[in-house]
């Protein structure tokens, strides 16, 4: 994912916060002490890494994926780590965009890999 941001234009970056920030609204004062929290606390390579070449893609990674993706929970109810993911490291980022865009879905009756959907702006 940090490599794919890192070529993601500046314009795209502020599309995707820009997106995010609608879905969510304005925080409330509470809202946002606890997302300073959650970057205060966010200290993985990856978000290291990344906020050194993107800083909005590492703000928006800590803010909507680490929370799932940096606990170290084994799916379904925690993230894989995305360093080894296939879908963060493949050549196209269009999968990684379908994912975030579409989730992933559970195979109905089993345990298995979900990822939820942001709900419409």
């Amino acid at each position: 994912m940090v490599s794919n941001l890192s070529s993601v234009p500046q314009d795209d970056i502020r599309a995707i916060a820009t997106y995010m920030a609608g879905v969510f609204g304005t925080p409330t004062p509470d809202r946002k002490r606890q997302g300073e929290a959650v970057l205060a606390q966010v200290k993985s390579p990856a978000v290291v890494q990344a906020s050194k070449i993107n800083p909005a893609g590492a703000a928006i990674y800590a803010a909507a994926c680490a929370t799932c993706h940096e606990t170290g929970r084994s799916p379904p109810y925690g993230g894989v780590n995305l360093a080894l993911s296939t879908a963060i490291a493949g050549p196209d980022p269009r999968n990684v965009a379908n994912i975030v865009l579409s989730g992933v879905r559970p195979v109905e009756g089993e345990r298995s890999p979900i990822m939820p959907v942001l709900p419409p702006a």
